[in-house]
């Protein structure tokens, strides 16, 4: 279905990564990326719950950290706009968020306040 989609867009219109398997050199079917993701999680001792896009987030996230530019982790994970990508992954004004939640709720314990 992949292929069949991707032969209906014009090669100088298509956008983003595709994952491909190694041995074919096509799209992987679902079945087989999934299963390639459950054997790789178990074997690295990751819990079931997490999926492989959590490790996209993941990375993403870490390189914003480490000061990655933002063009680039937009284009990396496939956001149209930088913008997208500012609102996801954010952090800083996440933690700005909790610093000040924290400093409300650590002021009530406070005599007098």
């Amino acid at each position: 279905m992949v292929l069949e989609e991707m032969e209906r867009i014009a090669i100088d219109e298509r956008v983003g990564p595709v994952i491909v398997n190694e041995a074919t050199r096509l799209p992987y079917w679902r079945r087989e990326l999934s299963d390639g993701w459950r054997l790789d999680r178990k074997k690295a001792g990751l819990p079931e719950t997490l999926w492989n896009r959590d490790l996209r987030a993941s990375a993403i996230t870490e390189a914003r950290d480490a000061g990655a530019n933002l063009d680039d982790a937009a284009r990396v994970a496939g956001h149209s706009t930088k913008k997208t990508t500012a609102k996801v992954y954010d952090r800083a004004k996440l933690e700005a968020a909790r610093r000040f939640q924290a400093a409300r709720i650590g002021s009530r314990d406070k005599p007098g306040t």
